[in-house]
Parts: C-alpha cells; structure tokens; sequence
C-alpha cells in the first residue's frame, strides 16, 4: 500500500514538473512529455515503468494539465490509458472482461457502420431515381410544349392565333428547356453520389437505373408531400374509416365485374394503407419484406 501510494506521488510530481519544464520550450507539450516521462521513469526507477498504479496515476496528471484546455479532461486520458495498459499487467477475469467487451464493442461499431452505409446507399438509389423520373417528365412535357409552339406558329401563319400569344407558347418552351438541363445536369449528378456509396467501378459503373420509383416509395413520398401542406387526416382512425370506406367500394367494384374499377378501388386501399403505415410509424416496404420473408419460411421450411 506504501509503495502503490509513493508511486502514485512520484507520478504527480514528475508529471507536473516534465509539463512545466516541456511549456518553457515548446508550445505543444504532450508529445514532448511523454517522450521525456519515459526517460526520467527509467532513470528514478525501472521498474515503475511497469507498475500499473504509478501508469494510471500518471496518465490522469498528464490529461489533467494537457488535455482540459482542448476541451477533454483527465478522466478521459486514464481511460485512454486503461486501453494502452498490456492485457498482461491485469487480473486474468479482469484481462477476460476487458477483451470481452473490446469484442462486444467492435461488434456493434461494425454493425452501426454497415447500416449507416446501407441506409446511405438506399436514399442515394431513391434520389437518383427520382431524378431520372424528374427528367422524363420534363423530357415529355418538352415534347408536348415543342409541338403546341409549332402549332402556335402555324396558327400565326394563318391569322387564328396572334404576335403575343406564340411568344408566351414559345418562353413556355424555352423555360422547359432550361428545365430539362438543370435535372439531367442533376441526374448525373445523384448517379455520381449513387456510385460512390455503392462503391463501384469498372464495368459495374454500366448499370442501367430505372426510370421511376417504385410505386409503394412514390406513394410515401406523395402522402409525406401533401401531409406537409395541411391536406391530411387528423389521426390514425380517420384512416381507419377511410380503409373501410375503400374496402366497401372494392366490394361494390367486384360485385360490379368491372376490371378498371377494381384496379381504381384496389390501389385507393394501399395507398390509403401507406398512409396508416405513416400514422403508426412503420416502413411499409419494410413490414412488407418482413411479411414476404416469413411467408417464404412457412411456405419452404
């Protein structure tokens, strides 16, 4: 006990005086001073060099006086020295618990990392399918917006249309074709970001996106939209009635024999479905993988 508490003394002092001597020459003293400790640590005594008590001890000194100005304390700096100390110098239960929870923390660091990774790689896939399906649109309202200015200037021609009504045609076509170069100038760009997340190259950099999203996704984000601008329900049982009130038209519908009525009526059920799933907090794509998931297990065990 004598010898763990003069250890712990000559720590102090030889850590206090090393940082005082090192601040006189240099500004950035814990490089200096912990090359200088070492050196003084064998010149006093050898064998506190492996002395635990005398190691924590002075550890806690040196991030005491280095380390609280930079914004972290000495409790930090004894648990940074808790790691450095050889798995030898410990109690064999304590050297086992340690490795454990090194292990069980390893562990959960890969697990958080591979999911942050996954979750960044499906909303880059999700923004850059969305820019693709921004394109189309514009690509298709370019086509219609070309046509009707060569409708209009037929129309001048022929006296039906005049001067001021084909030049607003024709800034409408102009406008959509900024347009149109902004979001393919976008695209590019999300499917850069999408190629960096996944991490490819070579001839894997020639895969083909599609050219909207999913409809399950699209209806998330329309349902988020409009939440967004007011025009929602006001709690989870408005749509619970408004699911039943779906259910008895899909009836009528079948009773009805109509095929487009059934497909209206059935899409108006999961969407209305997407929007419960937002009520509760559930990813329907999610729940929906899961249900496949147990399904294949029952199915083929």
């Amino acid at each position: 006990m004598v010898g763990e508490s003069a250890s712990v003394v000559r720590a102090t002092i030889m850590g206090i005086l090393l940082l005082w001597a090192d601040h006189l020459g240099r500004s950035y003293a814990a490089p200096n001073a912990l090359f200088a400790s070492g050196m003084v640590m064998t010149f006093f005594d050898p064998n506190t060099l492996f002395d635990v008590g005398f190691q924590l001890s002075f550890m806690a000194t040196l991030g005491l006086m280095v380390y609280a100005p930079h914004g972290r304390t000495g409790v930090y700096m004894l648990q940074d020295g808790l790691r450095l100390l050889a798995p030898e110098d410990l109690a064999p239960p304590a050297r086992v618990e340690i490795a454990a929870d090194r292990l069980r923390e390893a562990k959960l660091r890969a697990a958080e990392e591979t999911l942050r990774m996954a979750l960044q790689a499906r909303r880059s896939y999700y923004r850059a399918v969305a820019a693709l399906q921004i394109v189309a649109s514009l690509e298709n309202a370019g086509s219609a917006g070309e046509t009707t200015a060569k409708l209009a200037k037929e129309l001048v021609q022929t006296g039906a249309m005049n001067k001021l009504d084909q030049a607003r045609e024709e800034a409408f076509q102009a406008d959509l074709l900024i347009r149109l170069a902004t979001a393919r100038r976008a695209a590019a760009s999300e499917r850069e970001r999408l190629i960096r997340a996944l991490g490819l190259s070579g001839a894997d950099l020639r895969f083909r996106l599609p050219r909207a999203l999913p409809a399950l996704v699209e209806a998330q984000q329309i349902a988020s939209k409009a939440a967004g601008v007011g025009f929602d329900w006001e709690n989870a049982e408005q749509v619970l009635e408004k699911l039943h009130e779906e259910l008895a038209e899909f009836a009528q519908a079948r009773r009805n024999a109509a095929q487009d009525e059934l497909e209206d009526e059935l899409g108006d059920m999961l969407f209305v479905l997407v929007n419960l799933a937002r009520f509760v907090k559930v990813d329907p794509e999610q729940a929906l993988r899961r249900t496949n998931a147990k399904f294949r297990t029952r199915w083929n065990p």
